[in-house]
């Protein structure tokens, strides 16, 4: 597979990193999924709507939430688990970390030697593409999972908070995070055009845990995120989007017009 990888990533031109980081990001589903993660974690996030529901941009990190009833220690397993996987799809070189430093939140690390080299992206041989998932242990209460069957690399079946539940933790991560990231506003631009209404009682329940300036409750989310479209960095939105967008056209939605006539519209 390493060798296929190759060949199809290089072939995307200027989205060959991001093919690369896509193609592995397939991969580490494939291998949790074989662990039977599934049946503890749910798939979130932008990565999420990017694999799952055909988001036109590409991602970097893997997110997932806990369900209830999980169990916790099948994340000791996982790195072994993931190392057999990749390494049984030609990446017997793949570096993992493990990291539970952030309390409620579970980080590993996967790194790649020599791919952005031999795909001609770095000069350098040891530079190491890396991919980060992080499982959320303690989430907040009242998401909705559903489950995604798909057959590449290999069949799987992925569980993942249903699109309501997605769109509420991004409504979240704009609301209460402390700092302008433009992935966030091209999502939630993405979903007032699929006129996706949010899981408004998870969205309550993680302003709870994370509150914001901006609004207290779900049902208020739209007043929330007008007022942070008013304060947004717009600059600031297309520097961090613009390297992972598939049709460099839509740059030009994002700007604060766009979002606060589409927010009203949704």
């Amino acid at each position: 597979m390493r060798e296929q990888y190759l060949r199809e990533s290089v072939a995307t031109g200027p989205h060959a990193v991001n093919r690369m980081r896509e193609l592995l990001q397939w991969e580490i589903l494939a291998g949790l999924h074989r662990a039977e993660s599934f049946r503890h974690i749910a798939f979130v996030g932008g990565t999420c709507l990017r694999l799952l529901h055909g988001l036109h941009r590409f991602s970097e990190d893997l997110d997932f939430s806990f369900i209830a009833g999980g169990d916790a220690s099948l994340l000791t397993a996982l790195p072994s688990a993931l190392r057999k996987h990749l390494a049984g799809a030609g990446f017997d070189d793949v570096e993992i970390t493990y990291s539970d430093s952030l309390g409620a939140v579970t980080s590993i690390w996967l790194k790649f030697p020599g791919l952005l080299h031999e795909m001609g992206a770095s000069p350098m041989a040891a530079q190491k593409l890396s991919i980060k998932l992080e499982i959320d242990q303690n989430p907040p209460s009242g998401a909705v999972t559903e489950t995604k069957v798909h057959s590449t690399p290999s069949l799987m079946a992925i569980t993942a908070h249903d699109m309501p539940s997605l769109m509420a933790g991004k409504l979240h991560a704009i609301l209460a995070r402390p700092y302008t990231k433009g992935r966030d506003w091209y999502d939630l631009l993405w979903y007032c055009g699929k006129a996706v209404e949010p899981n408004t009682e998870l969205l309550t329940a993680a302003l709870a845990q994370r509150p914001s300036v901006h609004c207290q409750t779900g049902v208020e989310w739209r007043k929330g995120a007008l007022a942070a479209a008013e304060q947004c960095d717009w600059n600031a939105v297309l520097q961090d989007v613009g390297p992972f967008l598939e049709n460099a056209i839509d740059r030009t939605l994002l700007n604060k017009e766009t979002m606060l006539s589409a927010l009203k519209k949704a």
